[in-house]
């Protein structure tokens, strides 16, 4: 628990007429920084996915953020970024049920024993107020992670709505004060790059202000259970897998389980899917969980996908069954894979 005691004293507010926005500062251990996103857990749903009960999942993304923070690889920080757990679909049954508040007390206090750096983000199935965030997390759902001179600025673009229906639920701009917070750290001169970080972009005006601005890099994102760069407004949107389930109905795209193997843009021939649409690159998704890494480092700043090792038993969704199988440890990036090893878009370099 040091870890969450130290960050108290290195938390400090920008305060606007309407808006607190937190700063937490990290220490850096190393020129430049390593940070995790990982999203799309959901927990309370798919149970079954890889072949594990919804409990083994999460014992399993416990093992693999502490196996990581541990490792030579270490990291400085990992953003959930939403989708954490599925706080609406229990809530319909029990409304006193929230699962944040089990997310916190079973494994982020796990993570926490061991001063691994998380925060939480909160997306289209994390029905949340913003009462019951400070309550269980300490902060608000709007924040900033400062690392050296990079800061990320996570957005709850779902602005705190409470939701027990299932549907329905779409992202909403940035309210002006929040916008207003952010630009003013943005004009800080000891911050010279930032990157969004949101559970899904909402494409709308003080939204666009902020991506918009020289010092931003580009948008991280989840929601979409897919891993590829897409370009929005000019700026890379990196989106980061899933630790759930991938989807499968579209085999075409590559979904379903499958070990990773990186798949060149160019070259294998364009196909069109069941549902019409046109894709080169068969690793969009379906593959192992996952997770992104932002690395800045002498060398300059890049950001991949991660597959922790996982063992997939047998199992079936969508009424198709895959076998088992064993992924390696693999990051989808030149310097691991090698240099004449295919490039899926999953990577960038800035």
């Amino acid at each position: 628990m040091k870890f969450c005691k130290d960050l108290k004293r290195r938390v400090s507010y920008l305060f606007t007429p309407a808006e607190p926005l937190p700063l937490f500062e990290l220490p850096q251990k190393r020129e430049g920084y390593r940070l995790l996103f990982m999203s799309d857990i959901h927990l309370g749903s798919f149970g079954g996915a890889g072949g594990y009960s919804d409990t083994e999942r999460m014992e399993k993304m416990v093992e693999v953020i502490k196996s990581e923070y541990e490792s030579e690889r270490s990291f400085d920080a990992i953003i959930l970024a939403g989708d954490v757990a599925d706080t609406n679909i229990a809530m319909r049954s029990d409304p006193s049920v929230n699962l944040h508040r089990v997310f916190k007390e079973k494994y982020i206090a796990r993570l926490a024993e061991a001063s691994i750096p998380v925060f939480v983000q909160y997306g289209s199935h994390d029905a949340t107020t913003e009462e019951d965030a400070y309550e269980i997390y300490g902060y608000s759902k709007s924040y900033c992670v400062r690392v050296g001179s990079t800061l990320f600025i996570s957005l709850d673009t779902y602005d705190g709505e409470m939701r027990i229906e299932r549907d329905g639920k779409q992202p909403k701009d940035i309210r002006a004060g929040l916008t207003k917070a952010i630009l003013r750290y943005l004009s800080r001169p000891d911050i010279d790059e930032a990157f969004i970080v949101c559970h899904y972009p909402v494409f709308k005006e003080n939204f666009f202000r902020i991506l918009s601005h020289g010092k931003v890099r580009g948008i991280i994102s989840g929601h979409s259970h897919y891993n590829t760069v897409e370009m929005q407004n000019g700026k890379p949107m990196m989106q980061d897998g899933h630790f759930s389930r991938a989807y499968t109905k579209m085999l075409t795209r590559g979904l379903g389980f499958k070990p990773f193997q990186p798949v060149s843009i160019e070259g294998n021939g364009r196909k069109i899917d069941e549902e019409g649409y046109e894709w080169a690159d068969y690793s969009v998704t379906g593959s192992p969980w996952q997770y992104r890494v932002v690395e800045r480092t002498a060398e300059g700043t890049e950001s991949y996908i991660v597959y922790p090792e996982m063992t997939y038993t047998e199992f079936e969704s969508d009424g198709i069954v895959f076998p088992a199988f064993t992924q390696p440890y693999a990051e989808a990036r030149p310097s691991f894979l090698g240099s004449d090893a295919p490039l899926d878009k999953s990577y960038i370099k800035f």
